[in-house]
């Protein structure tokens, strides 16, 4: 289940990443094309891990709601 995840959040960033802000883009993209870690994505932008998952949270959300449109 992960990696069929994984691929559909991979190809929904590939096809909806001009509609995210660079932030959103950034940490989404680091978390699943990258396969960065919560804590190695905080540590990059000196935020807490909190805030990179609550925003890759949001984003995942999104993506699947332009997705469903």
């Amino acid at each position: 289940m992960e990696l069929e995840k994984t691929l559909q959040m991979n190809r929904l960033i590939s096809f909806y990443s001009d509609l995210l802000t660079p932030k959103q883009a950034k940490y989404i993209s680091d978390y699943y094309e990258e396969d960065y870690t919560l804590a190695e994505i905080a540590a990059n932008h000196d935020v807490s891990r909190q805030a990179v998952y609550d925003s890759i949270k949001r984003t995942e959300e999104m993506l699947l709601d332009y997705e469903s449109k």
